[in-house]
């Protein structure tokens, strides 16, 4: 059940926290270049969702299912990758325009109303994760791995 078999025992299994949102430098030209949670602050959508994601930078997670691979302290365990205090999309919302200036000049600084998120077609998968603090640590990775993310 998640966990693999790597020249005869059990390796760590590696989650990110979920709904983490992954990012990093893409893999290939055909692969996105960044989140859509990202990419649609940036084109504009009509307001910032009342969710809470955790982050972490892709290398930081090839980097964490190394150790895991290769720590005999990883054995049978499992480990949450994510980079720091999760954030609600508002606050994402803010260090994009900060950050970004006039490239994230659309970026909405104002909450969607979560009853008219609830009523959209395009947004009932986010529905569910409304008004939730997704907040997790990656500290057992940090204590038994050393992982820095």
């Amino acid at each position: 059940m998640g966990l693999h078999r790597a020249r005869g025992r059990r390796v760590g299994a590696i989650r990110r926290s979920i709904p983490s949102r992954c990012s990093g430098r893409r893999c290939a030209p055909t692969s996105r270049t960044r989140s859509g949670y990202i990419k649609s602050l940036l084109d504009g959508q009509p307001g910032c969702l009342n969710i809470n994601s955790g982050f972490v930078n892709v290398r930081d997670v090839a980097d964490l299912h190394l150790r895991a691979m290769t720590d005999p302290a990883a054995n049978g365990e499992r480990f949450l990758a994510t980079a720091g205090e999760s954030l609600w999309m508002i606050d994402v919302a803010k260090v994009l325009r900060a950050r970004l200036g006039v490239a994230a000049s659309k970026v909405p600084l104002h909450m969607w109303p979560d009853d008219e998120v609830r009523n959209h077609p395009a947004m009932k998968a986010f529905a569910l994760l409304l008004n939730i603090d997704m907040n997790v640590t990656s500290a057992k990775a940090v204590r038994l791995l050393g992982w820095q993310p």
